[in-house]
């Protein structure tokens, strides 16, 4: 399998003609080094080990690239297709950056750019754009709306892997409001039509995504099943990121079963993966989830270290959601250590992040933890305030689930 680096590349190349194409090969990537491993017999997963070292030591993010004089000389000289990609490429750095509504007016520029020249699958793809900066800001609604526009264009066009993609994030979307019956159908249509194309990386991705579903029904088992057959097809065909995703979810169902050992068993191989190959921001999902569950075993300092090496990673890739994500962790723990003076100084820090970048959902659950944390120091008007803001939000955004677990903390 060809791994694909994200980077700039001039529109109209000979290797890619397309608007919004911006792939090339890590062969052409590792240069020198891939010459000297490729003639050495070395196995598939050996090479993508070396080539993840060399993306590593020649530092390819492009962080010093000014993106902004790109687009600038670009619209200088009319080049409509360098002009899509340099406000792509922003818009997307803007994102992870996790400032959300400038990501949005660069998409938003995108969209009409691609409506503008007639790229229909360009256009498709920033509409799927939204749906991401949607979720984000934690309003489902939208982000159903701008799903829906997708469909009727995937079909006008005939491009089936791209409807498959779409109904698979309506399922997304679904699941985010916790309407999982909705997920699922949505997943399962996904799911056949990537086998019906034979696009074995996405059958493997909505096998897991089912699994996910099943198991936020407490079907513990079949959402295992789904995992196992995810898995088996990512070693297959040697896709390691997905592997390392397929093992961190059978961590989750075992922890749910109550079975933490072999929950941290999964955790641990997913962790390999993910260093192994570079995967930074999946390194510190897992981290976070061992450090839950060394938490829920009682072994608090433990659990207090993984969270601190996946808050490290977070604040070096600058992923200002997860940072927030595991800042509100770490004041769990703290909370366990009847610690509530800093657990309550983590949960402020989270929901900060979350107002500072409008992560709506986000806000609600740390709020609602930092009124759980005033109720248990006897200040009740102060967890009411906070409490009800939760429940504002939940409200809000309509998720349903979140509104009823706030309203049980009131009583």
């Amino acid at each position: 399998m060809s791994q694909k680096a994200i980077l700039p590349q001039k529109f109209g190349s000979k290797r890619d003609n397309k608007l919004g194409k911006l792939e090339f090969d890590i062969e052409e990537l590792c240069g020198e080094r891939y010459n000297r491993v490729k003639v050495q017999n070395i196995t598939p997963r050996e090479f993508h080990r070396v080539a993840a070292k060399s993306m590593k030591e020649m530092n390819i993010d492009m962080s010093s690239v000014s993106y902004e004089g790109l687009l600038s000389n670009s619209r200088e000289v009319g080049d409509r297709k360098s002009e899509f990609l340099y406000i792509n490429v922003l818009a997307s750095k803007y994102r992870t950056l996790g400032k959300i509504k400038k990501a949005m007016e660069y998409y938003d520029q995108a969209l009409s750019i691609s409506r503008e020249v007639g790229d229909r699958k360009s256009e498709l793809k920033c509409l799927l754009n939204f749906v991401f900066l949607y979720r984000d800001l934690g309003q489902f609604e939208k982000a159903i709306e701008y799903c829906e526009k997708t469909i009727p264009i995937c079909k006008e066009i005939g491009d089936r892997k791209n409807e498959g993609l779409y109904l698979g994030n309506m399922g997304l979307v679904y699941s985010d409001l916790s309407q999982l019956a909705t997920a699922i159908e949505y997943y399962e249509q996904a799911l056949s039509i990537s086998r019906v194309i034979g696009h074995r990386e996405i059958e493997c991705f909505w096998l897991v995504k089912l699994g996910n579903a099943y198991r936020e029904l407490s079907q513990i088992e079949k959402s295992i099943e789904y995992y196992v057959k995810a898995l088996s097809i990512c070693q297959e065909i040697g896709d390691w990121r997905y592997e390392g995703d397929c093992l961190g979810n059978m961590g989750l169902a075992y922890r749910d079963l109550s079975q933490l050992a072999k929950a941290i068993e999964y955790y641990e191989q997913a962790i390999s993966i993910c260093r192994e190959f570079d995967y930074r921001r999946d390194e510190g999902i897992w981290l976070d989830k061992l450090g839950n569950a060394f938490r829920e075993l009682g072994q608090i300092e433990k659990s207090i270290e993984y969270c601190e090496q996946a808050i490290s990673i977070s604040k070096e890739i600058g992923h200002r959601k997860d940072e927030s994500l595991y800042l509100g962790n770490m004041g769990l723990a703290y909370r366990d250590l009847s610690q509530l003076a800093k657990a309550i100084e983590y949960y402020e820090q989270a929901i900060s992040i979350s107002r500072e970048f409008d992560y709506r959902r986000d806000e609600g659950i740390w709020l609602d933890k930092l009124g759980n944390a005033f109720r248990e120091l006897g200040q009740i008007e102060k967890s009411i305030e906070y409490n009800e803001q939760a429940i504002s939000i939940s409200k809000e955004i309509g998720h349903r689930k979140n509104e009823s677990l706030y309203l049980g903390n009131m009583a």
